[in-house]
């Protein structure tokens, strides 16, 4: 089974700096915390900026998306604004990748914007519980159908098996109609208990105040094809980079 693992390395603080310290190995499938942890279990790693802590850590990957935690603690004597919607990465060391597919890499990956992302699932949601409460026309013009048969079979001189075949009919096809409403309440459902837990985690705009911290999750469109990520986080408009490698294994 193909995966994916992260290994992280904080970059230096000039973006002009080749090393990096020692590698942290990130786990692909942590288990997902109650709440946000203090430290995730896979590597976080620190850096301290003019008395404010900036910890990064890996979560997971998700089918479209890679997750990461952020978390800001303000130790200095001044406010700090902390906007996950100015977190980008940029994918690096893409050229052995690219030669193997046409697909043309985004040149940054901009972070999914909380507020945005909140309302997405929100609409997603009301499309769903729409669609599990609706009478479409379809179904309407199956039930006149059945009426009409019914109707015109009164004339008809049908047989036991006759009767028991439209009947059986008519079940399958109301079954499959109200299937269709269980599946998209079944797709509601699924879409409100991750929104209630994306709205729970999720890291959102804030000023911190001296001794103030932030913490939560910051999710970022997937880019498979780069060896290596620089994942910038901003506090007062400040960038500060963290570098990821991305390696494929079996």
């Amino acid at each position: 089974m193909r995966r994916i693992i992260l290994v992280a390395c904080a970059a230096g603080l000039s973006w002009g700096l080749a090393g990096c310290a020692p590698s942290y190995l990130l786990a692909i499938q942590p288990a997902w915390p109650d709440t946000p942890g203090e430290k995730s279990q896979s590597a976080v790693f620190d850096k301290y900026i003019d008395s404010v802590e900036v910890a990064v850590g890996f979560v997971r990957y998700e089918k479209t998306e890679l997750i990461f935690q952020v978390e800001v603690i303000n130790d200095s004597h001044q406010a700090v604004v902390v906007a996950p919607e100015t977190f980008y990465y940029i994918p690096l060391d893409t050229s052995a990748v690219v030669a193997s597919t046409t697909a043309a890499l985004p040149i940054r990956v901009d972070a999914l914007a909380p507020e945005q992302y909140l309302r997405k699932l929100t609409d997603q949601l009301n499309e769903q519980v729409a669609k599990s409460e609706k009478v479409g026309f379809l179904e309407i013009l199956t039930t006149v159908t059945h009426v009409v048969e019914d109707v015109s079979s009164i004339k008809k001189q049908e047989t036991d098996a006759q009767i028991a075949e439209r009947d059986q009919r008519h079940q399958d096809e109301n079954a499959a109609f109200d299937g269709l409403r269980e599946t998209h309440a079944g797709q509601a459902d699924q879409i409100y208990d991750q929104r209630q837990i994306v709205e729970r985690f999720l890291l959102r705009r804030d000023t911190l105040r001296t001794g103030q911290r932030a913490l939560g999750y910051v999710h970022f469109p997937r880019t498979d094809a780069a060896n290596r990520l620089r994942l910038v986080i901003f506090f007062n408009e400040r960038p500060i980079p963290f570098d990821f490698t991305q390696q494929r294994g079996k």
